[in-house]
């Protein structure tokens, strides 16, 4: 429980830095996951409207 308390303190103390090691990740992984989505979206999305249009 000790060790526990001492990760929540490091991971509170990195979070309150300004060049935070964690945030940068988060930051990383949420960049990649957005273009990931977009690229993935973007030829969806013109599949969606492909159909659409042959409704009419």
């Amino acid at each position: 429980m000790e060790r526990l308390g001492s990760l929540a303190d490091l991971f509170i103390e990195d979070v309150n830095k300004e060049e935070s090691a964690i945030i940068h990740s988060f930051d990383k992984i949420v960049n990649f996951l957005f273009k990931v989505f977009l690229m993935a979206g973007i030829p969806f999305f013109l599949y969606v409207l492909i159909q659409f249009a042959n409704k009419f």
